[in-house]
């Protein structure tokens, strides 16, 4: 009673995935890059700016890691493997997973954390809508219907046309889903302030 995540509020202390570089076997896989022998840069961008680059070697069941860590003023160079494995699909073909270099769990995202890559788990990480309050929860699940209606983000502005492209029924479909995320979320009322809830 009266705690820390009391009536809906979460402070966290954890820092998101989302401020961290994230290396996805998933786009790699779609890039065709993980052919055996292939080497490649991989960049992140910031817009049009480039914001860090790694350099990657692909063999048969792992890839080694090439970059640079700074630090302050203090510069490393790393090198180091991080093994893959591959489960069956259904329908055929394979879908190759990290094993994380710290746990061996099996993971498509890995985190830059520290000079190291690894899993969320063993980076401490969260994701952003874990931090989130009910309401801002709600209030983004139903904004990312609302984009997907082409309607602005304005909960305030009505949505009445149905989006070129997109078929009627899908549009009254993602309609009806809307609407009782949106009367939810105007019943959320925020919890009263308590002086002590915060110790």
């Amino acid at each position: 009673m009266g705690g820390r995540s009391s009536g809906g509020w979460r402070f966290d202390a954890k820092e998101k995935v989302d401020d961290r570089l994230a290396l996805d076997i998933r786009q790699l896989h779609r890039k065709n890059l993980l052919k055996p022998g292939n080497q490649f840069i991989w960049s992140w961008y910031a817009g049009c700016e480039r914001t860090a680059s790694i350099q990657v070697r692909v063999q048969n069941a792992r890839i080694l890691l090439s970059y640079v860590f700074r630090l302050n003023s203090e510069s490393r160079k790393l090198d180091y493997w991080i093994n893959i494995s591959r489960t069956e699909c259904n329908y055929g073909g394979n879908r190759p997973w990290f094993l994380c270099p710290i746990c061996g769990k099996r993971v498509a995202m890995l985190y830059l954390v520290g000079p190291y890559f690894r899993c969320r788990h063993c980076g401490d990480l969260t994701y952003e809508s874990r931090s989130l309050s009910q309401v801002e929860r709600l209030a983004r699940k139903a904004r990312k219907i609302r984009k997907r209606l082409g309607a602005s983000p304005d909960f305030l502005q009505p949505i009445r046309f149905c989006p070129s492209g997109m078929q009627e029924k899908t549009f009254q479909r993602l309609r009806a889903k809307e609407l009782p995320i949106e009367r939810q979320r105007s019943r959320v009322k925020f919890p009263p302030f308590r002086n002590n809830s915060f110790f």
